[in-house]
């Protein structure tokens, strides 16, 4: 019994530590309501570690990148899975980056499919991840999205559009018929409120 009990604080502290390094690889959403005022993010894991994440960007003083992501596994898989996209995106979307947000999920395609695959064997990992991503233009008053499983909301009124992703993931092994990402340019119109989520 005390060994068990042993143990089992072991582990929960050591996936409570993991928690608060995920938390810290989280942007601060502060920033993000700072570049985009009404914006929000509602981020409640189910477990202690989480395999889902947002990440945003701001690349130039009129463009800023928002992604929402969704790796497979839950608790310590997911959140592996999720530094691993947090860090590529980050690798893939650097200061005046003017990638449309297709571009961009093929590249972290790219990068998650080299990471998880077994370089001895050439054999790839199953796992992946759905991602949305929007570039938010504000010059043009446009919004670019891509989407691997991660559908797009537009509401206006009583109107809702559902802009429609990819239907393969990030990363995912070879079960999957993939192309190139489509990206969607859409016009903002005053009203517009935009979700992403997993």
């Amino acid at each position: 019994k005390n060994q068990i009990e042993e143990k089992n604080r072991d582990l929960n502290d050591s996936v409570n530590y993991a928690s608060k390094i995920q938390e810290a690889m989280l942007p601060e959403v502060e920033i993000l309501t700072d570049l985009l005022p009404n914006s929000f993010v509602f981020y409640k894991p189910r477990d202690i570690v989480s395999g889902d994440f947002y990440w945003f960007k701001e690349t130039s003083e009129s463009t800023i990148y928002v992604a929402t992501a969704d790796c497979t596994g839950h608790g310590i898989p997911g959140a592996l899975m999720s530094m691993i996209g947090h860090s590529k995106l980050n690798s893939i979307v650097t200061p005046r980056t003017e990638l449309t947000p297709g571009k961009i999920l093929g590249k972290l395609d790219k990068a998650v499919t080299d990471s998880l695959t077994n370089k001895k064997y050439k054999t790839q990992s199953k796992d992946g991840m759905d991602v949305g991503l929007i570039k938010v233009d504000l010059a043009a008053n446009k919004i670019l999205y891509a989407g691997a499983f991660l559908n797009l909301v537009k509401i206006n009124g009583e109107e809702i559009t559902e802009y429609k992703s990819n239907r393969f993931p990030i990363g995912g092994g070879e079960s999957y018929q993939k192309t190139d990402f489509n990206t969607i340019e859409i016009d903002i119109i005053k009203g517009d409120q935009f979700y992403m989520y997993s």
